[in-house]
């Protein structure tokens, strides 16, 4: 799982992430067995959430990056289309870790996010 690890940290990191965020990426994969890998992807895939997006009742910041291909922006579009009062925030020059790839627009796109459902919550 080793070279998956660093062949998977290449290929779904589309901004500039650290060097540091790279090699731990990789090696949390290395970390993986195959076998609970191929069965998290097998369950991510089988999945169908669908019928429950309408049903979230609690803010929610739906986060992609503009070069995710793992999980179109399209798809977190939909997403953020059918739950109800659900932000979409679009973090640029980032793939599908936009947390990894572009941290500081990651982070201040949950900031705001926070800043605006905190302030709901406590009225």
């Amino acid at each position: 799982m080793a070279d998956f690890g660093r062949e998977y940290a290449a290929t779904v990191l589309k901004g500039s992430p650290s060097d540091e965020a790279r090699a731990s990426l990789a090696g949390a994969v290395a970390q993986c067995s195959k076998a609970a890998y191929l069965e998290t992807a097998r369950a991510t895939f089988r999945s169908n959430t669908e019928d429950v997006l309408k049903t979230v009742t609690v803010p929610a910041l739906i986060v992609t990056g503009d070069r995710d291909d793992r999980i179109l922006p399209a798809n977190s579009e939909h997403i953020a289309r059918e739950i109800p009062g659900a932000e979409l925030a679009v973090i640029p020059h980032a793939g599908h870790l936009p947390q990894l790839d572009n941290p500081a627009a990651f982070e201040a796109a949950l900031a705001a996010f926070l800043g605006r459902t905190s302030k709901v919550a406590a009225s």
